[in-house]
């Protein structure tokens, strides 16, 4: 079936999509202003020229498949793009306002050699001049099983979430997603609850005062092993999927996040700082875990954790070194 079967006629008719990228004045960008919805409506948006003045976050996210199995209609003009593009797009877009981004696949016109070139050149200022550079890594659905469909429905109708940076309030939150998994099975939660868990225990571990505060919890002391072993085995699961991501080796993250003011990570519906990964392995190099605190397995994905994000680290260490030399 052909896409433009799918959609209503007079869209069919407009233009096809390069005609909307109008050849670009040096440093001039163009931008796509997100228009506001739920996750389940269609992605609308418009495309307008721009310079570094505009307020706009850069998407950092990997392609996945080539194949354009989605649309996205902009200007009134039906443009394909990826899976991985499309629930980029749903799961950043703003039930209430516009989100204006800077995105690759739409800000660029692909079919043009001269476009590419300019815009590519370009890159590590599109990424320097955004406020934030959001990157989606992902979500922790298996595409491969017959429950994919209905598992992401249930995580796109989950709200957005971040964690306070107040320990007091973060804990607040934390201490929930334990009890709740202490009172599940795993197999029971949601998509979104499972990320809460492995972001909990994420945030758990940038503090020193919230992780003391861990051994209070049934999940992470000796009063009951039998039960609650295996809950945590499916938790440091949880972080190990998160971490193994494509996103984290992918080739162009090094001019992405290098050179981002802020970085903010996207993980199904949760959003945390990469700050944050940054004061986990501060505090864990400042005050290691006991031999006691966690299994082997469990320390082999800690240290996973550990490796890619002091390289993200550098990378942006050595992208803030450039960025000064060049002032």
């Amino acid at each position: 079936m052909n896409i433009l079967d799918s959609i209503p006629r007079h869209l069919s008719r407009v233009p096809m999509a390069p005609l909307l990228h109008k050849r670009l004045a040096e440093d001039r960008i163009r931008l796509l202003k997100l228009r506001h919805g739920n996750w389940d409506d269609d992605l609308e948006a418009e495309l307008f020229e721009a310079d570094k003045s505009f307020r706009y976050i850069a998407l950092s996210y990997t392609w996945g498949s080539p194949v354009a199995r989605k649309q996205v209609v902009v200007d009134e003009t039906v443009m394909g793009i990826t899976v991985n593009l499309d629930l980029a797009l749903r799961t950043i877009r703003s039930p209430d306002v516009p989100v204006t981004l800077w995105v690759d696949a739409l800000c660029i016109n692909q079919e043009s050699i001269h476009d590419k070139s300019q815009q590519v050149n370009l890159m590590h200022n599109i990424f320097s001049w955004a406020v934030e550079v959001r990157a989606y890594v992902g979500d922790s659905l298996d595409r491969s099983q017959r429950s994919h469909a209905s598992q992401l429905k249930k995580l796109g109708a989950s709200n957005a979430f971040q964690f306070p940076t107040d320990d007091e309030r973060a804990w607040v939150h934390i201490r929930n997603s334990f009890w709740l998994l202490e009172s599940k099975e795993p197999t029971q939660l949601s998509p979104h609850q499972k990320c809460l868990c492995l972001f909990s225990l994420l945030r758990a571990l940038s503090s020193q005062s919230i992780r003391a505060k861990l051994n209070d919890m049934t999940l992470f002391s000796s009063k009951d092993l039998v039960r609650m072993e295996p809950k945590f085995r499916h938790l440091f699961e949880w972080i190990r999927v998160f971490v193994i991501a494509p996103w984290w080796d992918r080739m162009w993250i090094t001019q992405e996040v290098g050179v981002a003011r802020e970085l903010q990570l996207t993980y199904g519906k949760v959003t945390i700082p990469f700050d944050l990964l940054s004061s986990i392995v501060r505090e864990l190099e400042a005050h290691p875990l006991g031999p006691s605190s966690f299994g082997s397995e469990q320390t082999k994905v800690l240290g996973l954790l550990v490796h890619k994000v002091k390289k993200v680290t550098e990378l942006r260490r050595l992208g803030q070194y450039e960025s000064i030399a060049e002032m």
